[in-house]
């Protein structure tokens, strides 16, 4: 009997060594899959909101960058266009705004459309300023005392065009980069 004693106190502890092993086991798997299914929608719900973020802000520049494109493009054609009428009149610009009310919407709209681009961009940033400064010369040539030659004013709206291209592609690399 005392060997069956033995044999049996050897069993009990034996047993109890795996037990604590496999409830250690238990608990580390447990806490494992506790954390994976915190942390995984966590982290989805993370990235999916940065995703979301960096879309909308490359779709509102790809706006920006088209609406800028449209009104520089006007910009200049009016400015070409009231240049030529502007040669025809040869006289001050307000006597000529008086005499023929026609031309108060073109200079109206060019007025607009210079304001839009001026409001669109940040003369603080090198790029945007040189097309602020090119859209204003512009505008201060065409509404001078004596009018401008045509070949100056394919100057200023080569100018313009440039520094717009300038501005619209530092945006596109924004854009593709995803700023």
């Amino acid at each position: 009997m005392p060997l069956q004693k033995e044999i049996l106190r050897a069993r009990c502890t034996d047993d109890a060594r795996p037990v604590n092993t496999l409830n250690f086991a238990f608990v580390v798997t447990a806490f494992t899959a506790l954390i994976a299914g915190v942390a995984g929608p966590t982290v989805s719900f993370l990235v999916a909101r940065q995703q979301t973020r960096t879309s909308l802000i490359s779709g509102n520049r790809e706006r920006w960058a088209e609406t800028l494109r449209d009104a520089v493009a006007e910009y200049v054609a009016l400015v070409l266009s009231a240049s030529i009428a502007r040669q025809g009149l040869g006289q001050d610009l307000s006597l000529a705004l008086g005499a023929d009310p026609a031309l108060l919407p073109t200079a109206k709209h060019l007025a607009m459309v210079k304001s839009k681009i001026l409001l669109m961009i940040n003369p603080d940033e090198n790029g945007e300023r040189a097309l602020c400064q090119a859209v204003e010369g512009a505008y201060l040539a065409l509404v001078g005392e004596t009018p401008p030659g045509m070949a100056e004013m394919r100057a200023q709206a080569e100018a313009i065009t440039r520094a717009g291209r300038a501005v619209l592609r530092a945006q596109w690399h924004r854009v593709k980069r995803g700023d």
